[in-house]
């Protein structure tokens, strides 16, 4: 996932949310993220601020 913006001037202290779900098999790996005063997700730095993997039998049960 990158910022608005990006890869020009990527906007900073959007919240991200829908990451409170977990999913067996996936991984979240945060870069340029913070928790804000209000315990929320934000875009903090940087253009592409996650990545997301799921592992799974086939493309189509990963998407």
């Amino acid at each position: 996932m990158a910022a608005e913006g990006y890869p020009g001037s990527p906007r900073k202290g959007d919240v991200i949310s829908g990451l409170t779900t977990y999913v067996e098999g996936t991984e979240v790996f945060h870069g340029g993220t913070v928790f804000d005063l209000e315990n929320r997700i934000v875009r903090t730095a940087g253009g592409r601020v996650l990545s997301i993997v799921a592992l799974r039998e086939n493309m189509a049960d990963a998407c």
